[in-house]
């Protein structure tokens, strides 16, 4: 697979725009406390994020979606693959790489989970596509203000012995292999009909649907 060293015009004529995202030119930074402890917090110093532009040559579209498993080479079209959180400090928290298919394109895109939950990934990906089609400003505006449970005493502190363990450890995935199902947007809305109908609201969203759905299958297979 060939790596380009100029990065995709697609990504940065378009994520430059999307200003309000400021965390993703940011990097981590640590407050260390006399407990032996330390806390993170995000420095907006806008160091910048990872964009790669990248070819796989005779790779096609049926060759990612058609087999029964996720083939191998879809993992090198994700950057920052195997960065843990904490090393946010000298690393990206946003890598983007857009993969030129034979006959198509696949975008790769990683967050520092640390500071992204999926709620806030959609959002972003959803703002950048927006972008994309000519719409600005944006509909939805990130939120940042933060939330914690009453009983929480923020900026949570880490104990430094627990942040040297990972910093150290090397993360070993599981020998396991995955798969992808597909859902066609027909039965996505069969199951948020279903689902709303169920519990008598309309307020249950094609995600929620799916997952509750899908959680429900787990659970049955479990108990056979």
């Amino acid at each position: 697979m060939k790596v380009f060293e100029a990065s995709s015009k697609f990504a940065l004529n378009t994520t430059t725009k999307c200003t309000v995202y400021l965390w993703v030119t940011c990097r981590l930074a640590t407050t260390d406390h006399d407990d032996d402890t330390i806390s993170f917090f995000i420095d907006c110093n806008n160091t910048g994020d990872l964009f790669i532009h990248a070819e796989a040559e005779g790779v096609t579209i049926s060759d990612i979606v058609e087999p029964v498993y996720v083939p191998s080479i879809v993992h090198s079209f994700f950057p920052l693959n195997g960065l843990k959180n904490c090393e946010g400090i000298f690393k990206p928290l946003l890598g983007v790489q857009v993969t030129e298919l034979v006959d198509g394109v696949f975008v790769g895109c990683t967050m520092n989970h640390s500071v992204v939950d999926g709620t806030s990934f959609w959002c972003f990906f959803n703002s950048w596509s927006e972008i994309l089609r000519g719409s600005f400003p944006l509909s939805k505006s990130p939120v940042f203000q933060p939330w914690f449970l009453d009983s929480t005493n923020y900026p949570i502190r880490i104990p430094q012995s627990l942040v040297k363990k990972l910093y150290e450890e090397d993360a070993i995935p599981p020998p396991l292999r995955e798969r992808i199902f597909h859902f066609s947007k027909q039965i996505i809305t069969g199951l948020k009909a279903k689902a709303n109908l169920d519990v008598g609201t309309t307020n249950i969203s094609s995600l929620q649907a799916f997952l509750s759905h899908f959680w429900q299958s787990v659970i049955r297979k479990k108990k056979k």
